[in-house]
């Protein structure tokens, strides 16, 4: 799965919240973030490789922390409501299924 996760845009959504967290308008921040997108994928390349450098290049509003947001763990992690990504949540689901199968 982490290999899945790390190449793709599977984080571009993170991205355009990354911009919308800082005041970006949220129409603005997907806008931007498809085009990264676009770009990226005319190009053969991922999310996964992309630098500050880059980012900035699209919209000097990019933090450096927006590096860290991308990354899979990360990524997944922020997915923490019902029926999301982060481990927890996974593992009530999983908890969830088993009970069900066992009844």
């Amino acid at each position: 799965m982490r290999r899945a996760t790390e190449h793709g845009m599977l984080a571009a959504t993170d991205l355009a919240d990354h911009l919308a967290k800082r005041g970006v308008p949220f129409r603005e921040a997907h806008e931007i973030v498809g085009r990264i997108v676009r770009e990226r994928l005319a190009a053969g390349k991922d999310l996964g490789g992309m630098t500050l450098e880059d980012l900035r290049g699209y919209d000097g509003r990019f933090e450096a922390t927006a590096l860290d947001e991308i990354r899979p763990e990360n990524s997944m992690g922020s997915r923490a409501s019902p029926g999301g990504t982060a481990p927890e949540r996974v593992r009530e689901a999983l908890k969830e299924v088993t009970e069900a199968l066992q009844k």
